[in-house]
């Protein structure tokens, strides 16, 4: 009798990519309450008008690089009230008050900063309730900063030496995940979504603000220049973005008035655009058909502008009508930038660009589940540039960049759970990590061979079109799975039980296969890999589906999974003979293939792991 051994486990291969660096995860809250640094959801914002004013120098009693600003929340009480709560995070608070709809007082007897969780605390005065799903207009006239660095968030400074030798300054924001309420205070998560209004009073000698959306008005004023911008999509506050600047400008533009792409930056960039412009419209384009949802649609006058920053502090930012990008992830020199970093214009932006979809149209009710905007962010940067240009292999690299780099990730003892309990905003951007990217990614890819792409892509539109402008929970994605596999027959496996599973179960399996080859009996035994052989294995189970060919019959490109192993062990047939088994064809599950020898004759084949 001949037997063969064949295990899966990972392969570790040396390989970056543009994702956060993984990071320790923060540690547990001390007073053990998940919900400490969360507002309570008895107020919904419906929306905002923010003003700001910056100061780039000393003006009278106004310090350089802070701002004033005013923010009208308009709201609607969700129950009877007398105190609530909203975010903020700026310099300082200089008034706060309260009107009806119809701009009739409340009396307001105080506010507080609690600043150990970034809370400004409104009370009423003794007599003043706020009535259940009535709407109200709360003002809070304030000061902020524009923080040194880019690594502070909020709304920061940076700067350039122009042609003329100058420093050129600009402020910006960069909000995400938790830092809207440094620019206004807000309720500063993912899950509230409101329309916005911005107004920014810019010095006269500056150039014109770049924002989420177009400008509608510009008005000089004294030495100052109010320009009023066009209300946003509903969405969360942290996608807000304005640039203001001396004279950052448009340095490529498609000049399509029906579906503008424009890409911005300083001026002594000009000629550096033309490649993302190259890009960025079918991408564009591309995902639209994918998702069929029209980006242009989602909003009457949208933009779709990318601006180069040259402090950022992450490799770009979604941001919903201006997505921010480090300079040298979008722009491009001839003979200047290599093939690497001008691969990784067209991944990045695939990346951002699929956000407007998975992050702005739909965004996860809290950041324990931040999988949802970047897993799939993650996965079509590589599979929409894919199908806009099959000749850079993207499809390929995939499992090197991210499957690779997420079964690294996923095999210690430290690691987590797609979904993953985050409290402070410490924690908050601790969960921005390769797991949430890579392996979100990757489960995304098992999941579409699993059903097929068309009824992959069913289930995406119908997930966007359920939850769009909204906020989602995992379990909507998997409704919507639900939904489509049923229309289309798939019965292999309960897809939303598949589906969770794979998001709240830490770690991945290890598929062990003993082969019988005079009867073709294969013995299937899972359990959690780990890298250190000193840790004791757990009882956990995945749904894992089966994919292999064998050297009597080679079949490389029939990716759909012959059965769901849901139990530790289980037995499938193969035909009797001597021959090698390749579980795993072309590593599209989550459940990658290592080879080795058993205890076999001189006569016995078997292929070897190549390393």
């Amino acid at each position: 009798m001949h037997i063969i051994s064949i295990t899966c486990l990972a392969l570790v291969a040396f390989a970056t990519a543009d994702f956060p660096v993984e990071v320790k995860a923060p540690a547990p809250d001390a007073r053990n309450d998940d919900t400490a640094y969360r507002v309570p959801e008895d107020i919904d914002p419906i929306h905002y008008v923010v003003e700001i004013t910056p100061y780039f120098e000393v003006e009278g009693n106004k310090e350089a690089f802070t701002f004033d600003g005013i923010v009208t929340l308009t709201f609607r009480a969700l129950s009877n009230l007398n105190t609530f709560v909203i975010q903020e995070n700026v310099r300082e608070i200089v008034s706060v008050s309260l009107t009806t709809e119809n701009g009739v007082a409340v009396n307001v007897a105080s506010h507080e900063r609690v600043r150990e969780y970034q809370f400004l605390r409104v009370n009423l005065a003794a007599g003043n309730t706020l009535t259940n799903l009535a709407t109200y207009r709360l003002t809070v006239v304030y000061i902020g900063n524009i923080n040194e660095t880019p690594l502070s968030r909020g709304v920061f400074r940076g700067n350039y030496v122009g042609d003329d030798g100058r420093v050129h300054w600009y402020a910006a924001t960069h909000l995400q995940p938790t830092h809207s309420r440094q620019a206004f205070p807000s309720l500063d998560e993912p899950g509230f979504k409101s329309t916005f209004d911005i107004i920014i009073n810019r010095p006269a000698n500056y150039g014109e603000t770049y924002a989420n959306m177009h400008l509608v008005s510009s008005t000089p004023i004294g030495n100052r220049v109010r320009e009023v911008f066009q209300r946003t999509p509903r969405m969360s506050a942290y996608l807000i973005s304005f640039h203001i600047s001396e004279d950052f400008t448009v340095l490529a533009d498609n000049n399509d008035i029906v579906r503008p792409y424009r890409i911005l930056g300083r001026p002594n960039a000009r000629g550096q655009g033309e490649y993302a412009l190259e890009v960025g419209p079918p991408l564009t384009s591309w995902l639209s058909d994918y998702f069929n949802i029209d980006y242009y649609n989602m909003e009457p006058n949208i933009k779709n502008d990318q601006i180069a920053s040259p402090y950022w502090a992450s490799g770009a930012t979604e941001n919903w009508g201006l997505v921010t990008y480090r300079e040298l992830r979008l722009l491009y020199e001839e003979g200047e930038t290599n093939a690497v970093d001008k691969l990784s214009i067209a991944t990045i932006t695939a990346h951002e660009l699929a956000h407007k979809w998975f992050g702005n149209l739909i965004t996860c009710r809290w950041w324990d589940n931040v999988w949802i905007n970047e897993g799939f962010a993650s996965y079509f940067e590589y599979f929409a540039m894919d199908g806009v240009d099959k000749s850079l292999e993207l499809e390929s690299q995939f499992n090197i960049m991210y499957l690779q780099s997420a079964l690294s990730s996923d095999q210690t003892v430290s690691t987590r759970a797609l979904q993953h309990t985050v409290n402070s905003p410490a924690q908050v951007t601790g969960h921005f990590t390769g797991i949430s990217y890579t392996k979100g990614a990757s489960l995304l890819l098992m999941l579409k061979h699993l059903v097929s792409e068309n009824t992959f892509k069913k289930a995406l539109n119908y997930f966007l079109i359920d939850r769009g402008y909204n906020n989602a929970f995992p379990v909507d994605l998997y409704n919507a799975f639900r939904r489509a596999v049923g229309e289309d027959g798939f019965t292999t496996v309960e897809i939303g039980s598949f589906m969770q599973t794979w998001v709240d179960e830490i770690g991945y399996p290890v598929l062990t296969a003993n082969i019988n080859m005079e009867t073709g009996e294969i013995a299937l035994t899972q359990e959690r890999f780990f890298i250190s052989a000193s840790v004791n294995t757990t009882d956990q189970t995945w749904p894992i589906p089966l994919t292999y060919t064998s050297g009597n019959s080679p079949n490389w490109d029939n990716l759909q999974a012959s059965q769901v192993m849901s139990t530790r062990t289980d037995t499938i047939r193969k035909n009797p003979g001597h021959e090698w088994v390749i579980f795993n064809l072309q590593q599209k599950k989550y459940v990658p293939c290592q080879l080795r020898r058993a205890q076999l004759g001189n006569d016995c084949e078997c292929l070897k792991p190549r390393l």
